[in-house]
């Protein structure tokens, strides 16, 4: 991978966070854990990650108020929601809260998790290049007016 993204995982399952941070770091990518929303808020305002993978049950603070703080915050790194029960009501709150996608913990497949990743990730790196393409041909006009 020619770039390096970050991803932050919250989740209060030591197996989890232990499985998950290994999948990623083998494929390339820097990741960060944290055991619950409070220490993933922390390390997300610290952060620049480019998706957070959020667990919704925890202690302390769950993933919902997490979000819901980093939003006030204007930290909007692309937001993956991990969920024990899939419940319909808990799926919606995570999309009005800007989650991208949602998984259930019980059911999820890594190489999906993966795949849902790489598509946000590369779309960042998309936009980013669009930006600088403009931002390079308004540095040509500039010269040719200047």
């Amino acid at each position: 991978m020619a770039e390096t993204y970050q991803i932050l995982i919250v989740d209060d399952e030591p197996d989890i966070l232990s499985t998950y941070q290994n999948f990623f770091e083998k494929r390339g990518y820097v990741v960060e854990t944290a055991q619950n929303g409070k220490e993933g808020l922390e390390k997300i305002r610290n952060g620049g990650f480019d998706v957070a993978i959020v667990d919704i049950g925890m202690p302390e603070m769950n993933g919902f108020e997490m979000i819901r703080r980093a939003n006030e915050e204007e930290i909007d790194p692309e937001w993956i929601i991990l969920t024990g029960h899939g419940q319909a009501d808990e799926v919606i709150e995570a999309l009005k809260l800007g989650a991208v996608d949602w998984f259930n913990k019980e059911s999820i497949k890594l190489p999906e998790l993966l795949e849902k990743v790489k598509k946000l990730t590369y779309g960042k790196l998309d936009q980013t290049r669009k930006i600088l393409t403009e931002i390079r041909k308004e540095m040509q006009m500039n010269k040719l007016v200047g």
